[in-house]
């Protein structure tokens, strides 16, 4: 990560166990805690956390996902153009388990669903890829929902994929 960064950790269950671990790290002023204290999903864990993000977009990953590709990486290779509001790390190399997505030309993002593949034909131009689990925010925008339970991958992306404002990065 680059020098003075901030992690926000979105915690639920187990927040007390990780709010130990982290207090008795040298790093720990790096570290701030987006406590829930209902479960509310990644999508509104992305809500709850969003309000202590001081720039203009944000660098979430996925507590639960491998990550091959490094997040230096992923920072300097992904963006957010004017309308975008998510931007999602993804590979063709690797379909495994996770989100798969159907992307387009421009790097739109066509379709996602969670786990399976999506059932139409491929055009010239477009790819399946599978999420790696890293995502770069629009703060404003995730800021602008209410926090509450939500499903990132039922409730916030499939407004985004409608509205063109979800953009994926394509790794090898």
């Amino acid at each position: 990560l680059p020098r003075n960064s901030k992690v926000i950790l979105a915690t639920g269950h187990l927040k007390d166990s990780v709010e130990e671990f982290v207090g008795k790290k040298w790093y720990r002023k790096n570290i701030v805690l987006s406590q829930e204290e209902k479960k509310l999903g990644t999508g509104g864990a992305l809500l709850k956390a969003s309000r202590l993000v001081e720039t203009d977009n944000f660098i979430a990953i996925n507590g639960d996902t491998i990550q091959e590709l490094e997040i230096e990486n992923f920072i300097n290779n992904s963006g957010l153009l004017k309308r975008d509001v998510i931007n999602i790390g993804c590979t063709t190399s690797d379909l495994n388990d996770s989100g798969k997505l159907l992307v387009g030309p421009k790097d739109f993002i066509i379709s996602f669903s969670e786990k399976k593949l999506p059932h139409i034909k491929i055009k010239k131009g477009f790819k399946i890829c599978t999420s790696l689990g890293m995502y770069r925010c629009k703060t404003e925008y995730f800021r602008s929902l209410p926090v509450e339970p939500k499903s990132l991958e039922d409730d916030i992306l499939p407004f985004l994929v409608k509205n063109k404002s979800a953009r994926a990065s394509v790794f090898k």
